[in-house]
């Protein structure tokens, strides 16, 4: 089976403050399954130059790092709206860039929309039209190495934004290359997705199950990538790691824990009243 790594009952962390009260100390109490995979704790931040440290703040962050730590080819991650999936994967990959693992990141995302939201046509070049959908990729971008590099390298092709429509025939070598939503991504297109990697490439692929706009939403590729993994294609099995993240991960706000935890229940709810 390949690695899944989720953070349900595996890890009790505990926050100590220190003086400043800023900084946190992250200990984990009770050794995750992930722990067991042989990597020190210690090991468990990211850093970026002239960032200061990113540490997990949950037990599902951990897993998440040390999963990124292994260097799979594929890394899965799964989880609901406010987990940080967006922040930490785009700052592994500036970690991965800064220590010459990697010689460019590519940044990719279905440009979906719901039905009853649609924007209409967005002028423009390709990244004046994806910008939109990349914003929050950018933004983690911008915060880690500043607006003036990241544009710089934009222009450099250090960084670049790929759209499903221009994957074809594509070679991702050398490269971190990331695709965030993609629940709203079809098979077909995932099926391209996987195929554009080249050597010395690692993909990083999150979503969130809970929040799929395609229509219908049965073409979304959630249950193809699981589908490939119980194939019993050894080489996939070693290689792809699933971290699966849940709302006790949340840390945007407590009240969308709340509003996770609330619609979940509705769901059942309205799925049991028909």
């Amino acid at each position: 089976m390949s690695s899944v790594i989720s953070d349900k009952n595996e890890a009790v962390v505990e926050v100590e403050q220190k003086k400043p009260p800023k900084k946190k100390v992250i200990r984990a109490q009770k050794e995750s399954e992930a722990y067991n995979r042989g990597m020190s704790p210690d090991a468990v931040s990211i850093v970026i130059k002239g960032h200061p440290p990113i540490i997990p703040q949950k037990a599902g962050h951990i897993n998440l790092m040390i999963a990124l730590k292994e260097e799979k080819d594929i890394t899965l991650v799964s989880g609901p709206a406010g987990v940080g999936k967006t922040y930490m994967v785009t700052a592994q990959g500036c970690e991965d860039y800064e220590n010459g693992l990697v010689k460019r990141i590519i940044l990719a995302r279905a440009f979906v929309e719901d039905p009853e939201e649609k924007m209409g046509f967005l002028p423009g070049d390709i990244k004046e039209k994806s910008d939109p959908y990349i914003r929050p990729m950018y933004d983690a971008l911008n915060k880690f190495w500043g607006a003036t590099k990241v544009a710089k390298m934009i222009e450099n092709g250090e960084i670049e934004v790929v759209p499903f429509a221009h994957m074809r025939g594509r070679n991702f070598d050398n490269s971190f290359v990331f695709l965030d939503e993609a629940q709203n991504v079809k098979r077909k297109q995932m099926k391209t997705f996987l195929t554009r990697m080249a050597v010395g490439s690692r993909y990083v692929i999150c979503m969130d199950p809970t929040q799929i706009d395609l229509v219908p939403a049965s073409g979304t590729c959630v249950s193809y990538l699981k589908n490939l993994l119980n194939m019993g294609v050894q080489y996939l099995e070693d290689n792809i790691v699933e971290v699966n993240m849940n709302k006790s991960d949340i840390i945007r706000h407590p009240i969308v824990e709340a509003i996770v935890e609330a619609d979940a229940l509705l769901e059942e709810q309205e799925a049991f009243d028909k």
